[in-house]
């Protein structure tokens, strides 16, 4: 792997993107490491607890726009599959991010928002610059599930960043430390989750992530049927009786 490392301590994983020079921004070669080390990780059985962070003063700072300009071509397949099991939601071992510095566009949707549990050093900054640079956001869908939609719609619209304290405060990290205790809260955080059952762990996490499916399937079931309704026999005579104030026979 070029851009990320992978190390064990024990029962407990520490993956890092290793970019620093580019603020450890994302493109297909990081996708791809990333994918190839938490399948490792899966595959592992000695390892039960896996912390992502970023090498030097950021975690992520979104798109690689050298690595964009470079390709000039449409990704091989979706950045999620890219990125393998991790990526596609089917990594069912428990992550923790380690976020310092910036955490921006496809670092926080793609990345930070895939893990499990999110601590925050307080010089933490997270957004979304995409409109800056005229694309839309990737992965809005999922990432609703755990922020916000007004707070999705702020940072999406303005592409201004926040600060760690806000994104505590509207639910999107689990909890905000001084810069200097981030890697030792994170690792409490993952002894803490070590000394439990791992088969538990696992089966628990795979039924919360299958009940945030099962959501997003209701809602796009819900506009489907809705769109039935509404231009249903039933609905346009209803309306109708409605508007001339008259009584519906169904």
């Amino acid at each position: 792997m070029k851009w990320v490392k992978y190390e064990r301590e024990g029962a407990i994983v520490i993956i890092t993107m290793n970019r620093p020079d580019r603020l450890n921004a994302w493109g297909v070669d990081t996708a791809r490491d990333l994918g190839e080390a938490f399948q490792r990780y899966n595959d592992d059985d000695e390892a039960r607890v896996a912390i992502l962070c970023g090498a030097g003063r950021s975690f992520c700072a979104g798109g690689d726009a050298k690595d964009y300009r470079e390709r000039q071509a449409p990704w091989s397949q979706s950045p999620q599959d890219e990125m393998g099991i991790f990526g596609r939601g089917k990594l069912f071992k428990p992550v923790i991010a380690a976020i310092q510095g910036h955490c921006l566009g496809a670092g926080l949707l793609l990345v930070a928002m895939r893990c499990d549990i999110r601590i925050a050093a307080d010089n933490a900054q997270f957004g979304l610059p995409e409109v800056q640079v005229g694309i839309m956001n990737c992965e809005v869908g999922m990432s609703n599930q755990a922020i916000p939609l007004c707070i999705m719609m702020e940072l999406t619209m303005t592409a201004d960043p926040i600060s760690a304290q806000r994104a505590y405060e509207v639910g999107m990290i689990n909890k905000v430390v001084p810069a200097t205790d981030l890697m030792a809260e994170c690792r409490k955080m993952a002894e803490r989750i070590a000394k439990n059952a791992p088969t538990a762990i696992r089966l628990s996490k795979e039924v919360l992530l299958k009940a945030y499916e099962v959501r997003a399937e209701a809602k796009r079931l819900e506009s489907e049927l809705f769109q039935q309704s509404s231009s249903s026999h039933d609905a346009i005579g209803g309306f109708s009786a409605v508007a001339n104030k008259q009584k519906r026979v169904w």
